[in-house]
């Protein structure tokens, strides 16, 4: 699937293989580092049961393009929002 993707991208554009290879590693990199940051704030984290922490490990592991948004947006980003107001 990345290499058809590359082809078709170097088929549209004037873009260098290596540029792609760079982006998709760096992307790898992110999404690799929210899911360890994101299972950190699971373990540490006091307002969450048992159950829910490991349903929660479970999902950043096994879905992490889907799980990682949802949990950083449910557990951290509305968390910072709450107690700013």
């Amino acid at each position: 699937f990345i290499i058809l993707s590359f082809t078709i991208i170097d088929a549209i554009t004037d873009t260098p293989e290596i540029i792609m290879w760079v982006l998709h590693f760096l992307s790898f990199l992110m999404m690799t580092g929210m899911m360890f940051f994101n299972i950190s704030h699971v373990t540490r984290s006091t307002n969450l049961r048992k159950d829910t922490k490991q349903i929660w490990i479970l999902l950043i592991v096994m879905g992490a393009p889907i799980a990682n948004p949802v949990y950083w947006y449910r557990y951290i980003w509305k968390a910072d929002r709450s107690i700013e107001m």
